[in-house]
């Protein structure tokens, strides 16, 4: 299944499919983490990039969601922050940041690093931060 990933990465014409397996909840989880990681190095049309934006909520990728399901997708917007819209994505991300389980608020940091909004870096440098956020501050 990697090898079919990686070629489908680089098939454009695919990309829409492997987005829809992603997006599906009722997709088999395995099968949707491997969606992710071949998105993540597909060139996305920015409407595509938004629709994974769009799954920035706490009911989705929280407490309930797997952890290889949410790395995958985090990992997957990182890499294509820069076709999400900031204000939003600052907006979503917020939830995140204040959450209680510090391996969430450590992925919403990192994507707040690839977003860019410095103020609320900052905010978050005054916060009381496990030594994984911290290194995820310090690289934002």
């Amino acid at each position: 299944m990697n090898l079919l990933g990686e070629q489908l990465a680089g098939m454009t014409g695919h990309v829409e499919r492997v987005l829809e397996l992603g997006l599906d909840d009722a997709e088999p989880e395995d099968l949707r983490v491997r969606s992710f990681r071949v998105l993540r190095r597909a060139g996305l049309p920015v409407e595509f990039a938004r629709q994974i934006g769009a799954m920035l909520k706490i009911e989705t990728l929280g407490p309930r969601c797997s952890e290889g399901l949410r790395d995958s997708i985090f990992e997957c917007l990182k890499i294509h922050a820069d076709k999400l819209p900031v204000e939003q994505t600052m907006r979503q991300l917020d939830p995140f940041l204040h959450h209680p389980e510090p391996a969430i608020r450590t992925h919403a940091l990192a994507l707040l690093g690839e977003v860019g909004d410095l103020d609320a870096i900052e905010r978050m440098c005054v916060m009381p931060n496990t030594a994984a956020e911290i290194d995820r501050i310090q690289q934002a």
